[in-house]
């Protein structure tokens, strides 16, 4: 109850920054530690593409929601964006960030586009979909996972956004599971910090610390 009615309290604010996670092996636990220990006055949205076949994804929202003081959901098509709460991807449905004409932002679930890389959801479909969103700033985190999915959508948000628009952090090599979706970005050149999961943590805290 105390989490629905911060919910709704929030559901005022103004969307100031996105922060957009990808991830695939070992993604599940290392979210709990980026996840967890996040302040329930976070005043941003979290969005999250997991690598996870159909079914899965809900119990790991339903999990996550359970150890932090966030709420998290497995995300709902048209579903309005709101500050202090986590979206998951739902498994085999592409998800997207849409804009109103009344600068709201919402999300499209699509199970019908073919898959992306051979991922739905895929984190490319997700990272384009904020690149046109200029009035927002966006904290673009790639986290443990195998492939290269992720680089394609975030370089595609730095093409066309300011320096200070967009910060892009990658997990580091000695704290992945698996090496693959940080590595592919960093390799090109777009990852801006390189931080283990409890230095990512860190950082998403502290950047709210003050507030």
């Amino acid at each position: 109850m105390e989490k629905l009615v911060q919910s709704m309290d929030k559901s005022k604010n103004r969307v100031e920054e996105i922060v957009a996670i990808g991830t695939s092996t070992g993604g599940p636990k290392t979210l709990e530690v980026v996840i967890r220990h996040l302040p329930s006055h976070y005043p941003y949205p979290i969005l999250v593409v997991q690598h996870m076949p159909s079914g899965f994804t809900k119990a790991m929202a339903d999990r996550l929601n359970a150890i932090s003081s966030l709420t998290v959901s497995e995300a709902i098509h048209g579903e309005v964006l709101e500050p202090g709460h986590v979206y998951i991807a739902p498994g085999n449905h592409h998800m997207q960030v849409k804009r109103s004409q009344a600068y709201h932002y919402f999300l499209q679930i699509d199970g019908t586009t073919p898959p992306r890389g051979g991922h739905r959801p895929s984190v490319d479909v997700l990272f384009e979909s904020l690149a046109p969103l200029h009035e927002v700033k966006k904290t673009i985190i790639l986290l443990t996972g195998m492939g290269s999915d992720g680089t394609a959508g975030l370089r595609k948000i730095k093409e066309v956004s300011n320096p200070n628009e967009v910060t892009a952090i990658g997990e580091s090599e000695e704290s992945c599971v698996v090496f693959g979706m940080p590595k592919a970005a960093i390799e090109e050149g777009l990852i801006d910090l390189i931080l283990t999961k409890e230095k990512i943590a860190e950082y998403l805290r502290a950047k709210v610390s003050g507030r």
